[in-house]
């Protein structure tokens, strides 16, 4: 490919400006970012030009450029070639003050679900002046701050609650339903319901479960969600109470961040 012959010339031949000006002009063939090799010669020589020592240093130029989504299509990239996905070896740079490996580890938390932990690693890569940290962390403030629920008092034996997302402008309780009755039961749930939280009602504002309600037979699950008010950012230092009607009332509901 006369692309590549270019960006990876040498002497008279290497010319990767024109290199790059034939493979973004020719539009960028999906395929090539299959073909790690080609495509990681494609980037390093993109950060060669920005004037980046590497790849690497290449990533925050891109997110000073806003553009994050190409940052971290760079950053799995580099995990692959350098680290050949060695998360191990990852943790232990990021541990070590890597700031790229704290940026990219939060990007693999925040990918998997560990919010807590992935703010931890953006925020000491941000604190290193890390731009690639900055974005994660930016990202991670636009999801909610999720916990697992600890801890519940309740006489009712076939409804758990699993984890509450709190939003800014919402809260989110995930709930388990299994019928235990040996017999078909509908699932409906009150429009009065709500959370009780140091004196305050927070109102219910959506439930999954249809408005007519729904059949769950004997022996079967039904996971639904519960929207309500949001609840302050603190909530965790205490507790809450839900309240569905005079048949389902839930006592001091704790969370320990996920």
């Amino acid at each position: 490919m006369l692309a590549f012959y270019y960006i990876n010339g040498t002497g008279t031949a290497k010319n990767e400006a024109e290199g790059i000006r034939i493979l973004e002009e020719g539009g960028l063939h999906p395929q090539l970012r299959y073909s790690e090799s080609l495509y990681y010669d494609y980037w390093k020589a993109k950060a060669h030009l920005a004037g980046c020592s590497d790849t690497k240093a290449y990533v925050d130029y891109l997110c000073r450029q806003y553009q994050t989504n190409s940052a971290m299509e760079l950053s799995h990239l580099i995990m692959k070639r350098e680290y050949a996905d060695n998360n191990t070896r990852l943790k232990d740079e990021a541990e070590y003050g890597n700031s790229w490996a704290q940026a990219h580890l939060a990007l693999k938390l925040m990918d998997s679900g560990q919010l807590k932990a992935a703010r931890l690693y953006a925020d000491r890569s941000m604190a290193s002046g890390s731009s690639f940290g900055r974005a994660i962390y930016n990202k991670l403030n636009t999801m909610p701050h999720t916990y697992r629920v600890t801890n519940c008092v309740s006489k009712v034996n076939n409804v758990k609650f699993v984890k509450v997302a709190c939003y800014s402008d919402k809260t989110e309780v995930y709930c388990h339903y299994y019928n235990n009755t040996g017999r078909q039961q509908r699932l409906t749930i009150n429009p009065r319901t709500r959370i009780v939280h140091n004196g305050a009602n927070y109102a219910l504002k959506k439930s999954s479960v249809p408005s007519t309600g729904t059949d769950i037979w004997t022996g079967k699950d039904y996971d639904f969600v519960l929207t309500f008010d949001p609840l302050p950012a603190d909530w965790t230092s205490s507790s809450f109470n839900l309240f569905e009607n005079g048949s389902w009332m839930f006592y001091d509901i704790k969370g320990e961040e996920m």
